[in-house]
């Protein structure tokens, strides 16, 4: 609703749903705990990544408030943590929504780079460091093991930390040149490919 606002006001009209985000950020506070200063649903007060990062995306609450409800939930012992990319990219999009850019690149090397270290040679659809046979099927053998998702880390490395990483260019790799370097390696230094 809120770009569909900005895009209003870009096209000289007014913004349709001023209200309706007025009312929904007003009652999206029902959801902050003011103690514990995280985000919690349902009558069990569950707190999760999920709820942490769309709430922070959603522009709800400022920035300083989803700040702390996304560090004091992402330190939670009993936080709902994510399995998949899809909710890892909206954790660190909200991460980085507020600023916290160290964060976000810590989260992408420690889920991402955990893949990397169990040994995936493609991003994964869902990776739990403490159970690689995770699955939220019920059956680790209805996974994908090339996911969609797992493009995140490129995007957001080139979308939206290129300059807090002090990258300089953004450049190109070109499959073929990784797969015949992959091929020379693994067969003993054949040149030919």
């Amino acid at each position: 609703m809120r770009a569909v606002n900005a895009l209003a006001i870009l096209l000289s009209i007014p913004p349709p749903y001023s209200t309706t985000i007025a009312e929904m950020s007003t009652a999206a506070t029902a959801f902050l705990d003011p103690e514990t200063h995280v985000f919690v649903s349902g009558p069990n007060r569950q707190i999760s990544h999920a709820s942490a990062a769309w709430l922070t995306l959603s522009a709800a609450f400022s920035p300083e408030v989803s700040r702390k409800a996304l560090l004091s939930t992402l330190a939670h012992s009993s936080a709902i943590t994510p399995l998949t990319p899809y909710l890892y990219h909206h954790t660190v999009d909200a991460l980085l929504s507020v600023d916290l850019h160290a964060e976000a690149v810590n989260l992408l090397k420690s889920y991402w780079g955990g893949m990397v270290k169990a040994g995936a040679d493609t991003f994964w659809e869902c990776f739990d460091e403490k159970d690689a046979r995770a699955s939220p099927y019920g059956d680790v053998r209805n996974n994908s093991f090339c996911h969609a998702w797992s493009c995140t880390p490129s995007y957001l490395l080139r979308a939206k930390l290129v300059e807090f990483l002090g990258a300089t260019d953004v450049g190109e790799v070109k499959m073929g040149i990784l797969d015949e370097r992959y091929i020379r390696e693994t067969c003993g230094g054949t040149k030919d490919v």
